[in-house]
């Protein structure tokens, strides 16, 4: 049996050896260098505070309060001395592992000149520190040695500063030190739920993010123009083929869209901007530029609306030309013809215009 006991605690010594010697991935660098910031930043607040107190406590007692706050600079100049090597080293896990011994003595040197009897919450900190930083088997060790400090302290076996004896019975101390085994098991099993549940997130946000780009990739490569509006018309969305079409510019999310319009010079667009259903609607542009465009618009539940548009201006000019054209077949028709008479030469001399050559040719 003890020869089972003695290779498990091998095997545990020799897998805590590697992890301390290894570096982490680079990803969780910079996750564990934050989260030792952050256990930094409360040592320096939770001691100084603590020992404030208890220095506050000593002197109005009339007792020795310089222990107190030399170990409140202690505490500075040590956090200084570990953001030092924890922003410029990568053996992180070496690192926090000695941060958090460092904060256990820290804490037990704290009690022991303070003669506090409420030491199990500062040791509660560290052990869900560890938890969090280094999951179950960092923070079983460091509820370990929390549990031999406060055995040290509450068992009298240490002289008191302050000549007042303090001794818990055997059975406290192995409750209070069982106590810290559980928090250690309970926070880290939270923390690995926790850590479960934010990778699930990131994961989630990541498909969205990239579902949200094709769709917007989708959005933007429609030959037609699509503009959103909400219940105030003001415009939500437009995409590629709408700022072609209408030439406006990317910035006019969130401008009342009849103010966008008359910006650009576009004259007509309250049809285009109030209309239900399909059909087709003429826009003035600029100097007398005609814009036909051939829309559907449709009205959502919370009054938003979506209009679907392209630009048939060059279909209503070739129509146009062939009315034209079928006109003057027609008026040539009704015309007496001449022995001497040539359609072609004669329309040529009737006009010199551009259409009109478009027409005959």
């Amino acid at each position: 049996m003890w020869g089972r006991v003695v290779t498990a605690m091998r095997n545990y010594a020799g897998r805590l050896a590697r992890e301390l010697r290894s570096e982490p991935a680079a990803e969780d660098l910079h996750a564990l260098r934050r989260a030792l910031e952050y256990l930094l930043l409360v040592r320096v607040v939770v001691l100084s505070s603590f020992l404030g107190l208890a220095a506050w406590q000593l002197f109005s007692r009339g007792g020795e309060a310089n222990y107190a706050f030399w170990l409140i600079g202690l505490t500075f100049a040590l956090s200084l001395v570990n953001i030092f090597f924890i922003r410029r080293s990568t053996l992180l896990t070496a690192l926090g592992y000695a941060q958090l011994v460092c904060d256990v003595l820290l804490i037990s040197v704290a009690v022991y000149i303070s003669a506090a009897t409420a030491s199990t919450f500062l040791y509660l900190l560290v052990i869900l520190g560890s938890a969090l930083v280094f999951r179950r088997h960092g923070a079983v060790i460091l509820a370990g040695l929390c549990g031999v400090a406060f055995t040290l302290l509450e068992s009298g076996i240490l002289p008191p500063l302050d000549g007042i004896s303090r001794s818990m019975a055997p059975h406290e101390v192995l409750l209070s030190y069982f106590s810290f085994v559980l928090v250690a098991l309970v926070g880290s099993h939270f923390t690995e739920k926790i850590r479960a549940l934010t990778a699930l997130a990131d994961s989630r946000s990541q498909d969205i993010t990239a579902l949200e780009s094709k769709q917007q990739q989708l959005f933007n490569d429609i030959n037609e123009g699509i503009l959103s509006l909400d219940d105030r018309n003001r415009i939500l969305a437009v995409n590629s083929a709408a700022r072609s079409i209408l030439g406006i510019s990317d910035e006019v999310a969130g401008l009342p869209a009849r103010e966008v319009f008359e910006g650009r010079g576009i004259i007509g667009s309250e049809r285009l901007l109030s209309a239900e259903g399909s059909g087709e609607v003429s826009l003035r542009v600029g100097q007398g530029e005609e814009l036909h465009l051939n829309f559907t618009s449709r009205r959502g539940d919370n009054g938003s609306r979506v209009i679907l548009f392209s630009d048939i201006s060059r279909v209503r000019s070739i129509e146009e030309q062939l009315r034209l054209h079928e006109r003057m077949t027609e008026l040539l028709s009704q015309t007496t013809p001449d022995p001497g008479f040539h359609p072609s030469t004669s329309v040529l001399m009737v006009g010199e215009s551009a259409i009109m050559r478009q027409v005959m040719t």
